[in-house]
């Protein structure tokens, strides 16, 4: 069993340098293959608002709730485990949703809830 694998929390995961190495690589990979259809979306996570590049918006939902709670906060401490995703209206988005399927925009702002 890894420190990752879906029977993990996701304090357990965040520690693990595996998690890391997912986390910001693809996020690397994605800022570093910029095309003209990569898209930026404005994650909200307590007092801070984290630019988060997703290219094509292909990732679920979730991925994003998780990578917003790891940029904000890497030891996994002060924020806890992502519940969800909202957008400015409030609307809570489905987690198990593509990015681009639950409707999001490049520029748009989204909000994690804990």
């Amino acid at each position: 069993q890894t420190p990752c694998d879906t029977n993990s929390t996701l304090g357990a995961c965040i520690r693990s340098a595996a998690f890391f190495k997912l986390m910001f690589a693809s996020a690397d990979a994605e800022d570093a293959h910029t095309t003209a259809s990569s898209m930026v979306l404005l994650v909200h996570v307590k007092q801070k608002v984290l630019p988060v590049s997703v290219g094509a918006g292909t990732q679920p939902v979730r991925w994003l709730a998780d990578v917003g709670a790891v940029r904000f906060d890497a030891q996994g401490r002060l924020v806890g485990e992502p519940k969800g995703v909202k957008t400015e209206d409030g609307t809570a988005l489905p987690l198990d949703k593509s990015l681009v399927d639950a409707g999001l925009r490049d520029g748009q702002h989204v909000w994690i809830t804990f």
